[in-house]
């Protein structure tokens, strides 16, 4: 279907960016984490993943992850997917400042989140 992929998280809440990472691996996804902006840039230069995922709680309140993300987006053209248990009306603002990203709300189910991530993959070929 395709070769194995790597999907960049950036999550600061522990029990979800593990549990992110365990669905993600037994789907045949590499992932790697992060918590910061600067974080961010290095793992992108060194891991060039297929898309981010990002917490919007984590963008809003770290200034270096959001520009961070938002020149990996922008330059790179890399797919984002924003999660947030925010009001959808928050969360598309914040979604609208990117190209090529898109969002679920949490709770979500993973395998929603897979549709979403290999709807991306697919797009990539």
């Amino acid at each position: 279907m395709y070769g194995r992929k790597t999907v960049l998280v950036a999550e600061d809440e522990g029990v979800i960016a593990l549990d992110l990472s365990i669905f993600l691996n037994l789907n045949n996804f590499d992932v790697v984490q992060v918590r910061t902006g600067k974080n961010l840039l290095l793992k992108y230069q060194e891991h060039n993943p297929s898309l981010i995922i990002s917490d919007l709680k984590l963008i809003r309140v770290n200034l270096s992850l959001q520009t961070a993300l938002m020149e990996i987006n922008k330059h790179y053209g890399i797919p984002v997917i924003i999660i947030s248990g925010e009001s959808e009306s928050e969360i598309k603002k914040i979604a609208s400042s990117f190209s090529n990203c898109t969002y679920l709300i949490k709770p979500f189910d993973n395998n929603e989140l897979l549709r979403m991530i290999l709807s991306i993959i697919k797009g990539e070929s």
